[in-house]
Order: C-alpha cells, then sequence, then structure tokens
C-alpha cells in the first residue's frame, strides 16, 4: 500500500468534491458512476484504506469492554451490509408495538447511544423500521427518572406489565430512533407456565396509564414547541373567527332592523296612499 496516497486534511474526506460530482444527477437523472463499482475507483480504495489505518491505529488504545462491544457491533454492520447475516439477523420481523427488543445501536457519534441495549418499540413503521426508546439499567439514571423527568420513565424490577426487567430501568425517551428492523438482535423474553409446562414468551409493556404518559412525554419532547405554536395559531385563529362572527352577527341585525324600517315604511306609505286617495275621492 503506498501510504502517500494518503492526505490527510483534519479529518475531511479528500475527494468528497471529486465522489459528488461523480454521484450527482445530470438533467436525465442519470451519475457519471452508474453502472460502475467501487473497485472502479481507486480514489475510494484509497479512502476506505486510510479510514481502516486511522481507525486501527486508535483502536490499540480503546479500553477492552469498549472495543469487545465495539467489534461485535462492527461485525455485525460487515454482515449485513454484506448480506451474510449471522445470529438473530434476518429472523422473524413480526414486531408488535410495546415489545421489548435487544438492539444493536452500533454506529455513534459522541452521546448518541452505542452498543447493544434493551430497547421499546413504540410503533412498527413502513419499509422495515422500527421507532424504538433504548433502555438502560444505569442506577444513577433510574433515580433521576423516579421523579418523574420530562425525559425518562422508570421501568421497576419484576413487575410485569412495565416489561418484567431483571434489573430496575429506565426509558430514555430523548433517545428515541428510527432503526432498521435488521438492528434488532433478538428478542427479549420472559417465561410462564402453561399446563405445567415452562414457556417463553416475548416481553411486553402493557401497563395502559403509563403507556399514555410515555406517549404524552414523547409528544412534548419532540413536538411540545411546534403544538405550542400550532395552539397559538389556534387561539389568533379562533379570536379572528369571533371577531367576524361578531361583525356578522352585527351585520344580520342591522339588516333585520333595515328590514324592520322598510316595512314601517311600507306601512306608512300606503296609509299615506290610501289617504291621498281618500281625499281625491272626496274631491271629485
Amino acid at each position: 500500500m503506498n501510504l502517500r496516497l494518503y492526505r490527510y486534511r483534519g479529518g475531511k474526506l479528500k475527494d468528497r468534491a471529486f465522489f459528488k460530482i461523480e454521484n450527482k444527477k445530470d438533467w436525465h437523472g442519470h451519475r457519471a458512476s452508474d453502472g460502475k463499482t467501487a473497485g472502479d475507483y481507486p480514489e475510494v480504495l484509497s479512502e476506505l484504506y486510510y479510514r481502516q489505518l486511522l481507525l486501527s491505529n486508535d483502536f490499540s488504545g480503546w479500553s477492552a469492554t469498549n472495543a469487545f462491544r465495539w467489534i461485535e457491533g462492527y461485525a455485525n454492520y460487515i454482515n449485513n451490509q454484506t448480506r451474510r447475516k449471522q445470529g438473530a439477523f434476518g429472523l422473524a420481523k413480526d414486531f408488535k408495538a410495546w415489545e421489548i427488543v435487544l438492539v444493536d445501536f452500533f454506529g455513534s457519534f459522541r452521546s448518541e447511544m452505542n452498543f447493544d441495549h434493551p430497547a421499546l418499540i413504540i410503533k412498527v413503521l413502513d419499509n422495515d423500521l422500527l421507532a424504538v426508546v433504548p433502555i438502560t439499567s444505569n442506577a444513577q439514571t433510574f433515580e433521576e427518572a423516579k421523579s418523574s423527568p420530562p425525559h425518562l420513565s422508570p421501568l421497576y424490577k419484576r413487575i410485569k406489565p412495565l416489561g418484567n426487567m431483571s434489573k430496575n430501568s429506565t426509558l430514555l425517551l430523548d433517545h428515541l430512533k428510527i432503526i432498521s428492523k435488521d438492528r434488532v438482535l433478538k428478542r427479549k423474553f420472559e417465561t410462564e407456565e402453561r399446563n405445567g409446562q415452562i414457556v417463553e414468551k416475548a416481553k411486553k409493556f402493557t401497563h395502559q396509564s403509563d403507556k399514555i404518559v410515555i406517549q404524552r412525554k414523547i409528544a412534548s419532547l419532540y413536538a411540545g414547541g411546534y403544538l405550542h405554536e400550532l395552539r397559538k395559531q389556534e387561539n389568533i385563529q379562533q379570536r379572528e373567527r369571533n371577531d367576524l362572527l361578531t361583525q356578522l352577527e352585527a351585520k344580520e341585525t342591522y339588516i333585520v332592523n333595515l328590514q324592520k324600517e322598510k316595512e314601517e315604511l311600507d306601512q306608512k306609505y300606503q296609509k299615506l296612499k290610501e289617504e291621498l286617495e281618500a281625499l281625491r275621492d272626496v274631491k271629485n
């Protein structure tokens, strides 16, 4: 490998402009890169090898715990990209809302959720996507969650309607993510006895009142400002509507009064007309 190919510029992609040009659509919707593979571009392979070199140099200094967890996520990612799915990848995907699953959150930036964590499925979306809320068993976070802040929701251990968690846990509502179903490593199971036999069933969150609390917190976190603005606009529009209704009622009252005046004038006119005709009859 000719390391002189690598021109490190503060971590930026050195051939970004070239890649963007090659990948840009023309007026006919075609790209210069159409029909080509990564192998046709030595610039792409050079960038890949360079990033691998940077990662390898940095990786050796990581803590063993983080390295073990990261390499597992990296392996899962590579397996998924090369369609050689291992373990639970590629298994049944008939997930349901409020089911608890184990998710690989590999590929985080800074304080984003990373590695594998349990997560609560909030909604099953189209295109094999899930809206999930990560779950942590961190004791300090759980203590904070007990005061019911808007971004956390506690899951007390061994309570079946709350997912029957093995440890006191916390829903990290401010880490809600849209993920591919392929990120689900496995379902979280609990055991129960049926007809004298021990069977496994998927862990689920079934507490109805807490579901409502969670949904309200999520709505407030992610749409609170938007909803507040909508309510402001709604109030303004309601006031304008009330003003228009008041004006309309005033105009309708004015029209009614005019109609009454017209009727009264018509009656006076008719009376005067009759009196005039009577005077003419007397003269004749």
